[in-house]
């Protein structure tokens, strides 16, 4: 079965054809996705953000900036982040839409 596109991919696909929107698609992504990691992290580890904060010297407010995808982390940093929470980074990257645009298959598993 092929599978066209929802238009708002499609969308997506010819924006991401623009470097600065890519630009600032991808960042934007990637601070957003790290912060929700942050905040899954911190909250498993039964720590609040001005706990997480001292254990790293820095500010709760940083964190918040964090959690929120408003802050902007080295990697150093976030490496440190994740380790003082017992944890290490495993990265995955894959496509933000299919490679392409036009069609999909998707396999029917009725």
């Amino acid at each position: 079965m092929v599978k066209k596109l929802d238009e708002w991919e499609q969308d997506l696909a010819d924006n991401l054809k623009d470097p600065e929107f890519a630009e600032y698609f991808g960042a934007d992504r990637a601070k957003s996705a790290f912060g929700s990691a942050l905040a899954k992290a911190r909250k498993v580890a039964n720590l609040t953000q001005r706990q997480l904060a001292e254990k790293l010297k820095v500010t709760q407010p940083y964190i918040a900036q964090l959690e929120n995808g408003e802050g902007n982390p080295t990697l150093e940093m976030v490496g440190k982040i994740f380790a003082m929470l017992g944890l290490r980074i495993a990265i995955e990257v894959e496509p933000i839409v299919p490679a392409n645009p036009s069609a999909i298959s998707v396999a029917n598993h009725t």
